[in-house]
């Protein structure tokens, strides 16, 4: 990798209060504050609408969670520490990540027992992986 794509040690004071291990598969090693927030807002956007237009109860909680996973993901998979973080990986570890996300699609249809909650949530995936996947490409591929 690149230099500046390389992830340093653990020194961020935005990140300190969250565990290394998780802070590192949400964000990577090095966010920037408006990565973070982006991110964050975003992502309790979704939740937000997605609870409030949900259907309630165990299931609408679990949508809650999925809508702030994938909207958060989109702006986290777009950011170099993100990136870097996963390129470093070997290439089983993005399959599974593409595979892991992919096989939520039909947990969504069974619980979004509304299509419109449902097809907006879909995108919400579509754009994380897309998104992913692109970044993941980038640099994965060596130019001569």
């Amino acid at each position: 990798l690149p230099a500046e794509l390389t992830i340093p040690p653990d020194n961020d004071t935005l990140t300190r209060r969250i565990p290394r291990h998780v802070g590192l598969l949400l964000h990577g090693a090095t966010p920037s504050p408006v990565a973070l927030a982006f991110a964050y807002a975003i992502g309790f956007g979704a939740a937000a609408l997605a609870w409030k237009t949900g259907p309630g109860g165990i299931a609408g909680a679990v949508l809650t969670l999925l809508a702030l996973d994938w909207a958060a993901g989109i702006v986290a998979n777009a950011t170099r520490s993100t990136r870097a973080f996963h390129a470093a990986k070997p290439l089983w570890w993005a399959v599974a990540f593409v595979a892991l996300h992919a096989a939520e699609i039909p947990l969504l249809w069974w619980l979004a027992q509304d299509t419109t909650l449902a097809t907006w949530m879909l995108l919400l995936l579509a754009l994380k992986l897309a998104v992913f996947i692109i970044g993941q490409a980038e640099l994965r591929t060596r130019h001569p």
